[in-house]
């Protein structure tokens, strides 16, 4: 009886380990598995990112300790030009909740101004700066996705990149700044590219 169960055991090998080797050389079906290979671990790749990051917004949102958002007077004449004044305001002293209230208020009322994108990207610009690369990237990304034409696109990019190298997703960095000087060309961020390229370098040493 054991004989015959090893006689089994062999065949079964044989048959796995032919079908194996068949198809590793089936040039009909060897495409077809790198390029699903290759999707699945582009995905396993946005997966870890993305739970990463998450991980990391979730912690900055403590450090954050979040109270009750202020209430602030709001501008006389109520246009686009003047909430985006108060935002730039914020910006220059530091004021990260009455930028974000001020910010929220023209994303509300002037979704389509060409100032909302900036304040968007301001904030970001703070929450970087501050320490809060987390929280960041999620201003950067909301640029580049709902207003990918507007004048603060590469700016962005660049932010995104610098947001990724202070969470030490180093990989990410690395191909956003290889895109901006392929795509960007001769922009202010396409010289700032070396030195953060640079930094990038020092940070993965250290």
């Amino acid at each position: 009886m054991g004989a015959i169960i090893k006689i089994w055991h062999f065949a079964l090998v044989g048959l796995v380990t032919g079908c194996a080797l068949t198809s590793r050389f089936d040039p009909l079906n060897s495409d077809g598995r790198l390029t699903k290979l290759s999707h699945m671990h582009k995905a396993n790749l946005a997966k870890d990112e993305n739970k990463r990051i998450g991980k990391i917004v979730q912690t900055e949102k403590k450090a954050m300790n979040m109270a009750l958002r202020k209430s602030y007077k709001l501008p006389q004449v109520i246009s686009e030009e003047s909430f985006y004044s108060e935002v730039l305001s914020a910006y220059q002293i530091r004021d990260a909740e009455k930028l974000d209230f001020f910010t929220k208020e023209i994303e509300r009322r002037f979704s389509r101004s060409i100032y909302t994108d900036n304040a968007v990207y301001l904030r970001g610009r703070l929450k970087l700066t501050s320490g809060l690369p987390g929280e960041a990237l999620r201003d950067f990304e909301k640029v580049l996705s709902i207003y990918p034409t507007g004048n603060k696109r590469v700016s962005a990019l660049f932010s995104k990149a610098v947001a990724y190298r202070k969470l030490q997703l180093y990989q990410y960095a690395e191909k956003i700044l290889k895109d901006i000087k392929k795509t960007y060309p001769g922009s202010p961020e396409y010289f700032q590219v070396d030195l953060e390229e640079k930094l990038l370098k020092l940070d993965k040493e250290s």
